[in-house]
């Protein structure tokens, strides 16, 4: 509740982050795909989703979801690109473990915050993204596509994508999407 309306990107920076590290805590290096997915490679390990609910003097809570593939070895064939812990490192992982475990990393990530270390959560997130600096292709609802490249997220929550002609926009949720090539399998 401490969090103006506008910074609520901050409290998706911090889940991230906190999955980062508890990736890193079983000695897997993930980045972070805008705005809600963790990657290890260019694999999809997990998602985010996060529901805030709003009143008059800002945010009045949020849910956070988290969908992490810990032990699964299967997947579905129309999921393009997935992996999980067990897939990774070829061990079997106790789930309470890795809970209680981002939970710990998550702990220290909210204290930041509530603290007001903001630009702190930002760089660390900023340096943890997926891309970062490398030219991409990108799609607009639309289906047009197009070459960019990443340069940070707004607190606000917007992409910052540099474009081949040298200016930048910013992009808010599911107005751009990363063109992701599935894996064969």
């Amino acid at each position: 509740t401490f969090l103006p309306i506008v910074e609520q990107f901050l409290l998706s920076e911090i889940v991230a982050l906190s999955l980062v590290e508890t990736m890193a805590r079983y000695g897997i290096e993930c980045r972070i795909k805008w705005t809600n997915d963790l990657y290890a490679g260019d694999s999809k390990l997990a998602g985010v989703l996060i529901e805030h609910s709003l009143n008059l003097d800002g945010i009045a809570r949020t849910i956070v979801g988290i969908g992490l593939n810990i032990n699964q070895r299967e997947f579905p064939e129309d999921l393009p690109n997935p992996t999980s812990m067990s897939l990774l490192t070829l061990e079997k992982y106790d789930r309470r473990e890795v809970l209680e475990s981002f939970v710990q990393s998550l702990a220290v990530w909210y204290d930041k915050l509530a603290c007001g270390h903001k630009s702190e959560i930002e760089a660390s997130y900023r340096e943890k993204m997926y891309h970062l600096d490398e030219p991409h292709t990108y799609a607009l609802p639309s289906g047009e596509e197009f070459t960019a490249t990443i340069r940070g997220v707004r607190p606000s929550g917007e992409l910052r994508l540099e474009h081949t002609d040298g200016t930048i926009r910013e992009y808010a949720f599911k107005e751009v999407e990363f063109v992701l090539k599935a894996k064969k399998r």
